[in-house]
């Protein structure tokens, strides 16, 4: 019953991580990235708008950072909280969960949702 469970957590942590932002946000910081190696490789603008520019975009950075670190504490809160729900049916399922074999099982599960997912979208 412990697999059964772990396998379902894993399906729901994919399920909450498949909805969440996590390119755009990626995409954001990426191109924020770009933007700033062109104005630091660009001969025409002086070093006091360099410094000006770099700041902002080292801001748009870090706000890009901080919001994926959100995702995953909040897909880590899902993981949390399903343990703490399947500690309520099964006494003993959290510790099974981050046990060896409940983490392989919850990343079957996890990987299983996903292609799944994957495959529905192409279709």
């Amino acid at each position: 019953m412990n697999a059964l469970l772990a396998l379902l957590a894993g399906s729901l942590i994919a399920e909450a991580a498949w909805h969440m932002p996590f390119s755009r946000l990626l995409q954001r910081a990426q191109e924020t990235g770009r933007a700033a190696m062109t104005v630091m490789q660009s001969r025409q603008i002086s070093d006091h708008w360099k410094e000006k520019a770099l700041a902002a975009y080292s801001g748009r950075i870090l706000g890009a950072s901080l919001s994926l670190l959100a995702l995953l504490l909040a897909i880590f809160g899902v993981f949390v909280a399903l343990a703490f729900l399947g500690d309520r049916l099964l006494p003993g399922f959290s510790d099974y969960l981050v046990g060896w074999q409940g983490l392989i099982i919850t990343a079957f599960g996890a990987t299983g949702a996903l292609m799944l997912r994957l495959r529905l979208s192409n279709a």
